[in-house]
């Protein structure tokens, strides 16, 4: 229902017919799924998420969206009903939390342990027609995480360099940043208190919370250093809410590494990464 979808069963029905898998979210089993989360998204925003995926020149992908609790999300069928079956929407009643809609689109979602996941925010969009086919050619090549460069309107000029070598001793390592993409396996491995401080799931910097133990889990990450993805800020700037999202983002370092040993990839590696990227 959530997603305005009824089911072949119930047609032409007045009681209620079918069974809870009929009624159940649509499973992906694309071999690249973008996974997209919001909460009261301008509906413009939604409209240019969806526009582009539509001007992708690779069209092989699925789609999840989740919206976690709008005080109305009415209008998410009809603004993503260009993406057809490729799309399973989930509309929540009220707002479960970043990390439980991680798991839910990721884990329960997604079928295959192959599937590579693209993070498009739904207040963001792909800006390169090629995106996808770019994510695609470096899974193609064996890469089990990839990271694309970002335009910011607020930095302009601001360019990043993800170090995949212990991101916990540099910060992060600027592996958050946006584009994200990384096999369904990796994240199904992170140990849930990894996403959680004491005892609660972590509900901001959840790419941190993410990518660190996924960029330790991984075997062969890369970077494209061009401007895949346009990344717009929302929250507020203010001193007090950077003071407390440093506070969290310290805890989340502050977490033992998982997975394969750090440290792994050297300089010499990363820059092979950053040329065969160009």
């Amino acid at each position: 229902m959530e997603q305005a979808r009824i089911p072949d069963c119930q047609h032409e029905n007045w009681d209620l017919s079918g069974t809870g898998d009929d009624w159940s979210y649509l499973k992906r089993h694309e071999r690249i799924v973008v996974l997209a989360k919001g909460r009261n998204t301008p509906l413009a925003r939604v409209h240019r998420f969806a526009a582009g995926l539509l001007m992708q020149d690779d069209q092989d992908f699925g789609v999840v969206v989740i919206d976690d609790g709008s005080d109305d999300s009415s209008s998410l069928p009809r603004l993503l009903s260009s993406l057809d079956n490729r799309l399973t929407l989930i509309r929540r009643l009220e707002p479960l939390g970043r990390i439980p809609n991680f798991i839910e689109g990721v884990s329960n979602v997604c079928v295959d342990p192959e599937t590579l996941i693209v993070v498009v925010d739904l207040d963001d969009a792909l800006i390169h027609p090629g995106a996808i086919r770019r994510v695609r050619d470096c899974e193609i090549r064996g890469h089990d995480v990839v990271i694309g460069a970002m335009y910011r309107p607020d930095k302009p000029l601001k360019s990043y360099h993800p170090k995949f070598s212990d991101p916990r001793q540099a910060w992060g390592g600027e592996v958050w940043v946006h584009l994200r993409a990384y096999k369904k396996r990796l994240f199904d491995a992170i140990p849930h208190e990894h996403l959680q401080i004491d005892g609660e799931w972590i509900d901001e910097c959840t790419d941190y919370a993410t990518m660190i133990p996924l960029v330790e889990l991984c075997r062969n990450p890369v970077y494209c250093p061009e401007y895949l993805y346009y990344h717009q800020r929302t929250t507020p700037r203010t001193p007090e809410a950077r003071r407390r999202k440093d506070a969290l983002i310290a805890q989340i370092l502050s977490k033992q590494p998982v997975g394969r040993a750090s440290g792994r990839f050297a300089k010499a590696g990363v820059a092979d990464r950053w040329r065969e990227s160009d």
